[in-house]
């Protein structure tokens, strides 16, 4: 028989006008048809032809077959009347695949997905939703998975996801949303540093971490109890009374805090490195205890400053307890505050503590004015003034000292000091050489001083009548004064 007995596309044998036995002809036809009509095969990529084939089985023979398959790679293996029938595809036919429920394509060379390798510059793509303008690229699943091209498919292994924004005061971001509002973001948001940020409600957010651009360092914004901001200069934290609030930043005066004691308990979070923190507090009154229950993390020093000018106008006055405690091995300044209500102490300092007191006016505290104990050092290294009586003004304990060298007390009022105006007690010094008492000191009265169990009180030779008092100051066993 010659090519023109045959189809041109499937290869079909024609019935021929003189020819013998025409049925057979015909039935080969229509088992070739029933084998090729809407195309289904068992499986794809089959080598190897089965042993016990069903009538009518099919398969895509894959590479380098075996046996009576040997020869047809890619073809379509019909099983019918107890041989294997082999079709040959023509570009355009279609196979469904019944083990992958998959549907291929012949192209003219392999069989290939019926999508498209490609698919460029599409307006908008839904995937179980309707993509529309304001989310052109949409998905609407419950898994999704991205895995990198293998080297042995051609690829490096590697898998990089990339997102771009066009300039650095532009955002790029990923949102995290609960029933589509918003409860966090992570990316670059209005800079090229990388932030998460959190919210409770969509629209007001806390910045929780914050990774610098330039040198990778990473910080807190709103601290962490289990990890410390490390600081790579000096900081400042506002405090207002009248304008501020403790859920701000304090970070700068449009954003301060409301009361110094946040401030403080901020600043402690932080590990100082080598920097200072100072804490600027407003003209106001605070109706507050402020305990500094320790040191900053690291070099620094802690600055607590109110009005240096005119301290009466920065104001500590709390109904009980202490105006300002300061504890644990703290090393800090007081600037600049009028210590006033109805504390216990207006200054006490416990275990290890150095202190700096400037431009103090003490109206306040009815224990003490200033206690230093448990190996503390208070320095008062300014001319201040004393508003309020007190028992002790000056109380040195337990290893401890207080310094006041060549500086101006004002005594303000009739004052009277209970216990002593200097109480030096337990291998403590009180130093203050130097200094002028003016004001009302000539009419204040109690004891001038006390120095008891191996303490000093050193006046540079002031005399016995150095201090405010109208009572002859005691010297113990051990101990001196001069």
């Amino acid at each position: 028989m010659s090519e023109s007995d045959f189809t041109p596309l499937l290869g079909l044998p024609y019935l021929l006008s003189n020819q013998a036995r025409k049925h057979a002809t015909l039935n080969e036809s229509l088992r070739v048809l029933d084998g090729m009509v809407q195309l289904s095969v068992l499986d794809r990529d089959v080598t190897n032809p089965p042993a016990e084939p069903d009538e009518g089985a099919r398969y895509l023979i894959g590479g380098e077959p075996t046996g009576v398959w040997a020869g047809h790679s890619g073809k379509i293996a019909l099983y019918s009347d107890g041989g294997w029938i082999f079709l040959s595809p023509v570009t355009g036919w279609r196979v469904w695949i019944e083990a992958d429920t998959e549907l291929l394509v012949y192209d003219g060379t392999v069989w290939r997905g019926i999508l498209p390798d490609e698919m460029q510059n599409l307006t908008a793509l839904g995937v179980g939703a309707t993509a529309d303008a304001y989310n052109p690229l949409l998905a609407k699943l419950n898994d999704s998975l991205f895995t990198a091209l293998e080297a042995a498919y051609g690829g490096s292994g590697d898998l990089r996801f990339k997102l771009n924004k066009e300039a650095s005061s532009n955002v790029l971001s990923l949102l995290f949303q609960d029933n589509y509002s918003t409860r966090a973001e992570v990316g670059l948001v209005g800079d090229d540093d990388l932030v998460f940020k959190t919210s409770s409600d969509g629209s007001t957010f806390h910045e929780g971490l914050r990774i610098d651009r330039s040198t990778g360092r990473v910080s807190f914004p709103q601290g962490s109890p289990q990890l410390r901001e490390r600081l790579s200069s000096n900081r400042t934290y506002y405090v207002n009374a009248s304008e501020g609030s403790d859920t701000n930043s304090g970070l700068s005066s449009g954003a301060s805090f409301a009361t110094i004691q946040k401030a403080v308990e901020t600043a402690l979070l932080l590990d100082s490195g080598i920097y200072d923190v100072t804490i600027s507090v407003a003209d106001g009154s605070y109706a507050e205890n402020v305990t500094i229950s320790g040191g900053l993390i690291g070099g620094g020093e802690l600055n607590i400053t109110g009005n240096t000018a005119s301290p009466g106008d920065c104001v500590i006055s709390p109904a009980s307890g202490n105006a300002i405690t300061v504890d644990n091995g703290a090393r800090c300044q007081v600037w600049g505050f009028k210590l006033a209500g109805s504390p216990v102490y207006a200054v006490l300092c416990n275990d290890h503590v150095t202190l700096d007191l400037r431009n103090i006016v003490f109206a306040g505290g009815s224990t003490a004015h200033v206690s230093a104990g448990g190996y503390s050092t208070v320095s008062i290294s300014s001319n201040y003034e004393i508003a309020a009586s007190t028992g002790r003004h000056m109380y040195a304990n337990r290893f401890s000292r207080i310094q006041i060298i060549n500086r101006t007390v004002t005594i303000i009022g009739a004052l009277h000091f209970g216990t002593g105006f200097g109480w030096a007690n337990y291998f403590s010094l009180i130093e203050a050489t130097g200094c002028t008492f003016a004001g009302d000191a000539a009419s204040a009265t109690g004891r001038r001083y006390l120095s008891q169990s191996s303490s000093r009180v050193e006046t540079g030779g002031g005399g016995a009548s150095y201090f405010p008092g109208d009572l002859a100051g005691i010297t113990g066993p051990l101990s001196y004064y001069g």
